[in-house]
């Protein structure tokens, strides 16, 4: 399953050109593979997307694919959630690839929530991410390791 993460237009981060496309590449794969895309996105409780929703560029590329689907969090992470949205989807065995912004931020707390709640593969994409310029990507990629999460550091097509 390929998790899209916070590609909001709230988020200046989701509108990086060199994201967008790394993301695209992704969900691309992900669709060769006929894989689950999940697109998760921040929501309140009236289930009205909150900040807008997921890009236009985004959301396009899944234009005549059948195997995706939306899942709302209330917090950062949405561990909760994204575990419920893969129940009910017969996904619990799915290894998850990730992707979004911000890396330091909504990334890393869905991805640490997931890692405390299922044995699953875990990675993320570190150039189909993005995070406020201020962040220590360094920092981020020695933390995903502690928690087993693979980073793939490579352009998304190696």
């Amino acid at each position: 399953m390929l998790c899209v993460i916070d590609m909001q237009s709230c988020f200046d981060t989701a509108f990086c050109p060199s994201t967008i496309a790394s993301v695209q590449k992704l969900m691309r794969k992900a669709r060769q593979k006929n894989e689950h895309i999940c697109i998760v996105e921040y929501m309140d409780d009236d289930e009205v997307w909150m900040g807008g929703e997921t890009l236009s560029q985004v959301m396009d590329e899944l234009d005549g694919y059948q195997n995706w689907g939306r899942c709302g969090k209330w917090t950062d992470g949405g561990g909760d959630e994204i575990v419920e949205y893969m129940g009910l989807n017969n996904l619990l065995n799915d290894n998850i690839d990730a992707c979004g912004v911000n890396w330091q931020f909504c990334v890393y707390r869905t991805l640490q929530q997931l890692r405390e709640k299922l044995p699953n593969k875990i990675r993320v994409f570190e150039k189909a991410c993005n995070g406020p310029a201020y962040g220590n990507w360094n920092y981020y990629l020695r933390t995903y390791r502690k928690l087993g999460i693979i980073v793939n550091r490579n352009h998304v097509n190696e």
